[in-house]
């Protein structure tokens, strides 16, 4: 590693956050004169360049699950921020674009603050990744093999392929009713999986744990081929059916990353995923948006700029106006700073619970569903979260850079040890997805996620079941 490059890196963000304090302090000291909302929008713009030029000349590629991370974050809270310059700012300061509601309208203050929030967010979790980078020596990950492993491969061939069945007649059962009911937005209220064998409600969490072990096994790319496509395009069905593009997305970027780990991707194919994506979402959108499954049918307005914008950005880039609805409603005294907010999605359900009041609620989602939409809340519906007004309401600035810094360091650390077991590797892979949804989302996603595979992982592995089974179909 060039330790010059790093110091001038660490250099130049140190002095783009100064230049974001004082940029800030002019603003809270009404001098508007000097500071103004568009100087804040290029400060975002500038500071997420700058984050792209480091890791080029850190030689940190793309697919790198940071550099992934930062751009889904990026789609989700700052996509409005790139529009504003064409559309206007309009987009900054309402949420008609994004709320099934009478939209709010924010005042200036309140865009310059959410919109220091998300910059502050991005300087700060930047810091941590290059303070991480900073303490790597010659020994680090880079010098551990990742060796196949004949055993891993076994066990997860079985798992996903003796559960394979059982997992379509899952999703055959549960995508059945939002297919008949004619779609995502007739989808509330349904009765879902739960009178459904406990077999089969679990068996689409142990295929995916054998198909992940599959990956981890470092088995040749020829044997893992047929899981790969049978595994992304359950993923699509999900999505196109039931509306929610996180599915397909998540897992395909998840599949890209993992590629990259084994073969060199060319920038070409990146680009082509990158474009199917934004078809994709776009398509999906349509039909979300319909009752009866119909779509616009006309190509040419498909893929004119404005359907770009109404039918990708808008939707993907919502998320900014969670963290402008948080600002806002601790400006009104309608919500609090509380560290329970970062706590109790651990321990608590998530959704509406019946008599319970809207200050109950410390899931930030489901604070904000209740308080703006509370009768599409109480039928099923939400409005989402975002990364950045999560770290925020725990205690305001205080709490938005250091967790901001200490998530850009344990991104860095945990692929800094992903090669150093198979097993290790297998936990990573189990992250990713989730990481890469986390801009809408709490922090803990990624991990609650990973709760119900590590679980099944210790109940039939670690417990020896697997091992038993094995030696019992050899036998035979």
């Amino acid at each position: 590693m060039n330790y010059m490059k790093l110091k001038i890196l660490l250099f130049i963000q140190s002095v783009l956050i100064v230049l974001s304090l004082i940029y800030s302090f002019l603003y809270n000291c009404n001098l508007e004169g000097f500071v103004s909302i568009t100087g804040m929008k290029l400060l975002i713009i500038i500071s997420l360049i700058y984050i792209y030029i480091s890791l080029y000349v850190l030689k940190i590629g793309f697919l790198h699950v940071y550099s992934i991370f930062i751009a889904t974050v990026s789609l989700y809270n700052i996509s409005y921020v790139l529009v504003s310059f064409w559309v206007g700012d309009s987009i900054l300061y309402s949420t008609k674009s994004f709320m099934p509601i009478n939209f709010t309208v924010y005042s200036a203050k309140i865009v310059f603050n959410y919109l220091s929030i998300i910059l502050f967010f991005y300087l700060f979790i930047h810091l941590g990744a290059l303070f991480y980078i900073s303490t790597l020596k010659a020994e680090s990950y880079r010098d551990y093999e990742w060796k196949y492993d004949a055993q891993m491969e076994l066990y997860g061939k079985i798992l996903f392929y003796a559960f394979l069945l059982p997992s379509l007649y899952y999703y055959y059962h549960t995508l059945g009713q939002i297919f008949l009911a004619g779609g995502y937005m007739n989808a509330f209220g349904l009765e879902g999986s739960r009178n459904m064998n406990i077999i089969i409600r679990i068996s689409d969490d142990i295929m995916k744990l054998g198909f992940l072990m599959l990956l981890a096994s470092k088995a040749k790319k020829s044997k893992i081929i047929v899981p790969v496509v049978v595994y992304l395009l359950i993923n699509f069905c999900i999505s196109v059916i039931s509306g929610s593009r996180v599915y397909f997305i998540s897992q395909a970027l998840f599949i890209l990353v993992y590629f990259s780990m084994r073969v060199k991707i060319r920038p070409v194919i990146i680009l082509l995923c990158v474009s199917f994506f934004v078809v994709f979402s776009i398509f999906v959108r349509d039909l979300r948006s319909s009752s009866d499954y119909t779509v616009n049918s006309n190509v040419s307005e498909m893929f004119s700029f404005d359907e770009f914008v109404d039918s990708f950005v808008y939707p993907q880039g919502g998320s900014m106006h969670i963290v402008g609805l948080t600002v806002s409603l601790l400006e009104e005294n309608k919500l609090n700073y509380s560290m329970r907010f970062f706590l109790d999605p651990l321990m608590g359900k998530r959704g509406y619970e019946i008599n319970k009041r809207t200050d109950e609620y410390y899931n930030l989602a489901d604070r904000l569903s209740a308080i703006m939409i509370p009768k599409y809340f109480i039928a099923g519906g939400g409005l989402g979260s975002s990364i950045i007004a999560e770290f925020y309401i725990y205690g305001g600035f205080i709490t938005l850079i250091t967790f901001s810094f200490l998530y850009g360091f344990l991104i860095f650390l945990l692929d800094d040890y992903k090669y150093k077991t198979n097993r290790m590797l297998t936990i990573y892979l189990f992250l990713l997805p989730g990481l890469f949804y986390v801009g809408r989302a709490h922090p803990w996603y990624p991990l609650q996620n990973l709760l119900i595979l590590v679980v099944l992982y210790l109940l039939l592995l670690k417990s020896g079941l697997m091992k038993t089974v094995v030696g019992l179909l050899r036998r035979r």
